[in-house]
């Protein structure tokens, strides 16, 4: 899936959402003129662009909601795989309330 690989937090959501989705991420620079576009994408047999997308490209976009949330929940990692001996929340609670 083709994003414009602009140092922004647009760009880090669409990355981190395909890489969750087990989609391939293909970057592009936000430089490149129309024929290097074209050839990204006609290499990378891209069907979707993800976020804001130049005039001359002709797959569908769509857009990033930054305000907008996963359906899924992730269960914590259990603490012996992660050599952690409390919870994540436990820490997050002894911290604030030091």
């Amino acid at each position: 899936m083709p994003v414009v690989a602009i140092p922004s937090l647009h760009t880090v959501v669409a990355v981190v959402g395909c890489l969750l989705a087990g989609v391939a991420v293909v970057p592009v620079p936000p430089v490149a003129g129309v024929g290097e576009r074209a050839h990204i994408l006609a290499d990378s047999g891209a069907q979707l662009w993800l976020g804001a997308c130049p005039d001359d490209v002709r797959v569908p976009a769509s857009a990033i909601d930054l305000r907008a949330r996963s359906s899924r929940s992730h269960p914590e990692p259990d603490g012996a795989a992660t050599g952690e001996t409390r919870s994540g929340a436990d820490a997050l609670h002894e911290q604030r309330d030091a």
